[in-house]
């Protein structure tokens, strides 16, 4: 069973329609025993990190999620959701990737293609994105760091497009279910 934890409704139905295509059971969840009974998580991306942030915790979530031990996927700012801490501002998040969440100045979008990204680090064998092409649109970034699996070069900062740490992943992409490359992803996470 596939759990997203549901802060975002937009973003996640875009997660939903992808795993209605893979024919995978799935749900949407704000309640933290439910959680348990995951076997993945998914957290979406969102419009507002804080605002997903402090609804988790509302609702129990984020302290559910620091001692279950699931696969845990965070989709954009779902992977900043993963991190220490944001902006600088000592708010702070998951804690599973332990790195700061910076901001650029505008939203930024790039296509990531081969070119574009480097592998860099072995933890990653299973997901490659070689091939692939991606959406960048976000206006955060985190720096490349130990849990660094795959990196790109925005605006002359090296930033993680992948990282992961055990059972926690986070992917700095943005999927879209009318994208038949975003969907392989998806399902390359999965499994």
């Amino acid at each position: 069973m596939i759990s997203i934890i549901n802060y975002d409704s937009v973003h996640s139905n875009e997660i939903v329609k992808m795993l209605i295509e893979f024919d995978l059971e799935y749900r949407l969840l704000t309640e933290e025993v439910l959680i348990c009974k995951a076997d993945t998580i998914i957290l979406p991306d969102c419009c507002d990190i804080q605002r997903a942030m402090r609804k988790m915790q509302l609702l129990n979530i984020s302290n559910v999620l620091k001692i279950i031990n699931k696969k845990i996927i965070g989709i954009n700012n779902g992977m900043f959701l993963m991190c220490s801490g944001f902006f600088n501002t000592g708010n702070s998040g998951l804690g599973f990737f332990h790195s700061d969440v910076y901001n650029y100045e505008h939203e930024i979008e790039s296509n990531l293609n081969h070119n574009h990204v480097k592998s860099t680090k072995h933890g990653c064998d299973s997901i490659d994105l070689a091939n692939y092409n991606f959406f960048y649109k976000s206006k955060y970034y985190i720096l490349s760091n130990d849990n660094t699996c795959v990196q790109s070069k925005i605006e002359d900062k090296k930033i993680s497009i992948l990282d992961r740490t055990g059972q926690y992943i986070g992917i700095n992409v943005d999927l879209k279910a009318d994208r038949e490359k975003d969907k392989e992803l998806l399902k390359m996470l999965l499994k």
